[in-house]
């Protein structure tokens, strides 16, 4: 589709959540304009970077994993996808007993 992975998340969330999100971004804004003062675009980088299923052997599905905020939190998903979306406060998450890789798995069938 000619977007950078950011701009891919950003509509993805749109789509398929009905979310209008802002990504977390730590970069420095100076650097940033240093880069477009030279005609470059400095990307935001994902959190994580996962590895995801190999269709064949020059066939890759890569995620990236970006921390975003939401405005408004409602969620809306959009006609086929997924109604399992929801949100989580900080102490229920902090009770989840389940370890990173197990959640990662789940997060990847859904």
């Amino acid at each position: 589709m000619n977007e950078l992975p950011q701009e891919a998340c950003i509509r993805e969330a749109c789509e398929e959540a009905g979310l209008e999100i802002s990504l977390y971004d730590p970069v420095i804004k100076e650097l940033k304009k240093s880069c477009e003062l030279v005609g470059e675009k400095l990307l935001i980088n994902p959190m994580y970077t996962i590895l995801g299923e190999i269709i064949a052997p020059k066939h890759w599905h890569i995620d990236f994993v970006y921390y975003a905020t939401a405005k408004p939190y409602e969620i809306r998903p959009a006609v086929g996808e997924s109604n399992l979306l929801k949100w989580h406060t900080q102490e229920e998450l902090k009770m989840l007993i389940i370890s990173k890789k197990i959640l990662l798995q789940w997060l990847m069938k859904h």
